[in-house]
């Protein structure tokens, strides 16, 4: 098993962050050290999991800046059996962008999510020991109506 590159943020005042996987392309090394410095900073438990999400984030990026290279290159259309068509990378830097934009939500890498998160109130403890997921859901109250009905 791989060690982790993150480490923990309970003991450290300004976590360390080590250097980034060697997957992660040179070029797109530095935005994983900051990401990953923005991530520790937050006050986050940082563990395996949240560098396995930020490494497949900045891959996804460094994937759709190649495909979009290689659409300027090679233009919007390519030559199909029927004619013009679009190029086939078009439908996979739309599925990255997707993809992008949830990893940065579920890292709380955006502003709306550090807003989501903040206004949370979980603490990293809570986020690391969620409540039981079988346990019985809390039936939702019915709103009062004061007798009168609602269908008319």
């Amino acid at each position: 098993m791989r060690k982790s590159t993150l480490t923990s943020v309970r003991d450290a005042s300004t976590p360390k962050v080590r250097a980034a996987p060697a997957e992660i392309p040179l070029r797109f090394r530095p935005l994983y050290r900051k990401a990953a410095d923005q991530l520790a900073r937050g006050g986050k438990y940082v563990h395996e999991t949240d560098e396995a999400l930020l490494r497949h984030y900045i891959l996804a990026i460094a994937d759709l800046e190649s495909a979009r290279a290689q659409v300027a290159e090679e233009g919007m259309t390519v030559d199909g059996s029927h004619g013009l068509k679009p190029h086939p990378l078009l439908a996979q830097i739309n599925s990255l962008r997707v993809t992008i934009g949830k990893l940065a939500m579920t890292l709380g890498l955006c502003p709306a999510a550090r807003v989501r998160l903040s206004t949370s109130g979980a603490t990293a403890a809570e986020a690391e020991q969620p409540g039981d997921p079988w346990a019985p859901k809390k039936p939702k109250a019915k709103p009062k109506t004061n007798g009168a009905r609602l269908d008319g």
